[in-house]
């Protein structure tokens, strides 16, 4: 795993904080209507009076003052359209709130922004200051068409809650740094956003929180944000901005029930992110009932992790399944928690990752990051099964991982399945209670700065040993590039505490078919432990005299980190480029 992809695992909830403070102490942005939407840390714009905003069925939720509701606004026509729909808005704010019906199966087209605010980007309807309904009357659609824009901005600090039912969001698209680039479909700035029986899909964010984007500034819970039987698919950030496809909940609480969040991406976080902003830990809530989390990316390459969820603050999940989801080449397919989550009768199946395709408990204690305080990481599995997730490298099921050399965080085990994952199902082996492993994973970053001593090259390369303690097989595979000169052999060395030189311990000359005279190759090879053919002669006659002596100290030397994989080249007969094999 590079660099890269450690940066972003300890980033991609935290720049939410960083960005969206640019936004405090901001000017006042005004709306139609002479209401005044501030950015956070402004002073509050007020709302004409109170208002009850009544839900269907007669529900009333009270604001403070007397009760408003706006009618209906036509699909075309004097008073309709998206015209009316602005319109609408802007009555409810300026009278204190109130409730806007939509026409149903109407489409209502959103061509131009309403309103800019300073450091927040642009809105394709008023901002939300007041308590308003938005219903669609069994389904309407407001949709951007994907243009500068995003649908909605909620503003929290002048008391702005929405509440949509049956209303689907669409074709929002915003770009630009801080909170201009963030929640393409829906920015709540520390206000109330209710969804029933509704739908976000298909909206971009350059920065975080495709869909939605939801938080506040400071220590929270501050910003609310409900779902309920609704869906939050195919919303997209790039792989060049941070996190939260589908959604971004930053210090705020985040419910959802029976409700489905699919098919978004994003480089971290695909389906959802969470966080408080300072490296994770309290004050960001997510609660999640009957719900279906599947097919979301993290599409960072190894700068990457969470392909369904990356949670960085406190997760409880009951009834839920995670599937199909892909985090490319980096770290939690299904999940990725680097601080405390509690999942009970929970589904994680189909997922991928290069480390723990199905759950990725990641300490990130260490982070090179100024104001990051990660907590260690907690996570209890109840009654969860765990099973048919694939790993590129190792942990289908679930892996402990801790980038920064902290000590692996907390995994308690009731009554959970954790079985039937490749290559392995736990990763390091023996790192989770209760979790039983045959395949040990070994990875190794080769450079010359790891020769001893050190040599001048700017070769590399990276090696995965797969063993199999059931069946005394052993697969190597590597990848190099850039040596100054031809390859002259390949071995594992073994057995000696790094940064120590130690024999060779595998076949002699070298691996069989490896690439010999190239300066970049691949190379893949299974051996048989049990077969002195497998080993250097010295090293069994050093260890015992037999192939099982002989692997039982090679197999104890990889699991202790006491062996290395080395690549020796005409120029560097000693060894140009190796790395110390380590199970990640």
């Amino acid at each position: 795993m590079g660099s890269g992809m450690r940066r972003q695992l300890g980033a991609s909830v935290m720049v939410l904080a960083c960005v969206v403070l640019v936004a405090a102490g901001g000017a006042a942005a005004h709306g139609h209507g002479g209401v005044a939407a501030h950015a956070p840390g402004g002073t509050a714009a007020h709302g004409h009076g109170g208002a009850a905003a009544h839900a269907p069925g007669g529900a009333a939720a009270h604001g403070h003052g007397g009760a408003t509701a706006h009618g209906g606004v036509p699909c075309t026509g004097a008073g309709g359209g998206a015209a009316g729909l602005v319109a609408a808005i802007d009555a409810a704010n300026a009278s204190g709130g109130g409730v806007i019906s939509l026409a149903s199966g109407c489409t209502y087209s959103l061509t131009s922004a309403n309103n800019t605010l300073p450091g927040v980007g642009a809105n394709g309807l008023p901002v939300i200051t007041t308590s308003i309904t938005i219903n669609g009357d069994g389904g309407a659609t407001i949709a951007g068409n994907n243009s500068t824009f995003r649908i909605v901005a909620i503003s929290g600090q002048t008391g702005g809650s929405l509440t949509l039912n049956g209303i689907t969001i669409t074709g929002g698209n915003v770009s630009g740094d801080g909170p201009a680039g963030f929640g393409g479909g829906i920015l709540n700035l520390a206000g109330t956003l209710t969804l029933n029986h509704s739908v976000v899909t298909g909206n971009t964010a350059s920065g975080a929180g495709g869909g939605i984007a939801s938080g506040t500034m400071g220590p929270g819970p501050g910003a609310t944000l409900s779902l309920n039987n609704s869906e939050v698919s195919s919303n997209t950030v790039p792989p060049s901005g941070m996190g939260g496809g589908g959604i971004l909940n930053l210090s705020g609480a985040l419910t959802i029930d029976n409700s489905t969040i699919d098919h978004n991406t994003a480089s971290g976080g695909g389906g959802i992110a969470s966080g408080n902003g300072t490296g994770g830990g309290a004050g960001s809530l997510i609660t999640i009932n009957n719900t279906v989390i599947s097919n979301n990316s993290a599409t960072g390459g190894e700068e990457t992790g969470g392909g369904g969820i990356s949670n960085g603050g406190t997760l409880q999940m009951t009834n839920t399944d995670l599937t199909g989801n892909d985090a490319d080449g980096g770290v939690g397919g299904g999940l990725l928690n680097h601080a405390a989550a509690t999942l009970t009768n929970v589904t994680i199946t189909g997922n991928t990752a290069a480390i723990g395709a199905g759950i990725a408990n990641v300490n990130l204690q260490g982070i090179p990051s100024p104001g990051a305080t990660p907590p260690v990481p907690a996570l209890t599995l109840n009654s969860v099964t765990v099973t048919g997730n694939t790993a590129s490298v190792a942990g289908g099921g679930v892996a402990q991982f801790s980038p920064f050399g902290a000590p692996f965080g907390t995994i308690e085990v009731q009554h959970a399945q954790v079985s039937g994952n490749s290559p392995n199902n736990c990763s390091p082996v023996g790192s989770v209670v209760g979790c039983d492993d045959t395949v040990f994973v070994f990875t190794a970053a080769l450079s010359g700065g790891n020769e001893n001593p050190p040599v001048a090259s700017s070769g590399t390369g990276n090696a995965i040993v797969t063993w199999d303690t059931h069946t005394n097989e052993m697969t190597v595979n590597v990848v190099f590039s850039g040596l100054t000169s031809g390859a002259t052999a390949s071995h594992i060395h073994c057995c000696a505490v790094p940064p120590a030189n130690a024999g060779v311990a595998t076949t002699v000359p070298t691996f069989p078919g490896f690439p010999i005279g190239a300066t970049a190759g691949t190379y893949s090879r299974t051996f048989d432990m049990t077969n002195a053919g497998s080993y250097n002669p010295a090293f069994v006659t050093a260890n015992g005299g037999t192939p099982t002596s002989a692997e039982a100290v090679l197999f104890a030397g990889l699991v202790a980190g006491q062996a290395y994989l080395n690549i020796h080249s005409t120029m560097f007969p000693s060894g140009e480029i190796r790395g110390v094999l380590l199970q990640p």
